[in-house]
């Protein structure tokens, strides 16, 4: 396995904040702690995340 390059790297990070930029305000605006998105890049912990999501009771104070 080769080492990446800069501009491989740089657009890794480009998607990366394409994906997690949205879902934290998503987050965010469900009530939960914005840094709950992060868990994305972990995919066990991306599925559990949506269905957290998908299934939560409506927040009242939100």
């Amino acid at each position: 396995m080769g080492n990446l390059a800069f501009s491989e790297a740089l657009l890794l990070g480009i998607i990366a904040m394409l994906v997690v930029i949205p879902l934290w305000r998503i987050v965010a605006r469900a009530g939960y702690p914005g840094a709950l998105s992060l868990s994305i890049f972990i995919p066990p912990l991306a599925l559990v995340l949506l269905y957290f999501l998908a299934f939560a009771p409506r927040r009242k104070d939100v």
